[in-house]
């Protein structure tokens, strides 16, 4: 108000509410049996993926404010066409990042990096602070199960939050995945997992 500035949570502050509010949701209790867990497992995949993304983004900006000097040519390279960089297209960018007052790495995270796409986060943080995902000292089984549950959350959001099977197009070639109180802590500890890590390894950089 009266032209103050409006402080934005951190990255970490963010996921925090996250889980906060996962918590919550999975105290709750209902008398529609199944169904109610079925919904409330979708709600609870959909959050940690949007979660991921957030933290993700807004990691990856933070670490540039807070001294990090990113590869934002590595950037440039995987995230623009040939086509986009013959037509100037990452000048004409760093100009508009100029205009906005905002940084090119910023504007290349709100604009060109899909965040919620688990390869371009991490190509992205391999690229531009040599953070490799394959190599933050977890079970191959953590990051297995965080893709499969990004590609689930998509499944829920563009199909029905109600879905009580979540790998429906890959049956029967493997297991039914069904949404229940267990596939929503299991994902909660994935997420969980993965982001102590990712947040430890971006404060080892520069040490």
């Amino acid at each position: 108000m009266g032209g103050a500035a409006i402080l934005q949570p951190t990255a970490r502050e963010a996921w925090s509410a996250t889980i906060k509010a996962i918590d919550v949701l999975q105290s709750g209790k209902s008398e529609m049996g199944y169904m109610y867990e079925v919904a409330i497992c979708n709600v609870v995949i959909s959050t940690l993926v949007t979660g991921f993304e957030t933290y993700c983004k807004t990691r990856f900006i933070e670490l540039e404010r807070e001294g990090e000097n990113p590869n934002t040519d590595n950037l440039v390279s995987r995230f623009f066409s040939a086509w986009e960089r013959e037509a100037n297209l990452p000048s004409k960018v760093q100009d508009e990042a100029k205009a906005e007052q905002k940084t090119f790495l910023e504007k290349l995270a709100l604009t060109k990096i899909n965040f919620q796409n688990y390869e371009d986060c991490k190509r992205a943080y391999n690229l531009a602070y040599g953070i490799k995902f394959g190599e933050l000292h977890l079970k191959s089984e953590v990051l297995a199960l965080l893709q499969r549950l990004i590609v689930y959350r998509h499944r829920i959001i563009h199909v029905s939050p109600l879905l009580g099977t979540l790998n429906q197009p890959s049956l029967p070639s493997e297991k039914p995945v069904m949404s229940n109180a267990k596939l929503a802590e299991d994902a909660k500890q994935c997420f969980v997992t993965f982001m102590d890590a990712l947040h430890g390894a971006t404060l080892q950089l520069g040490q």
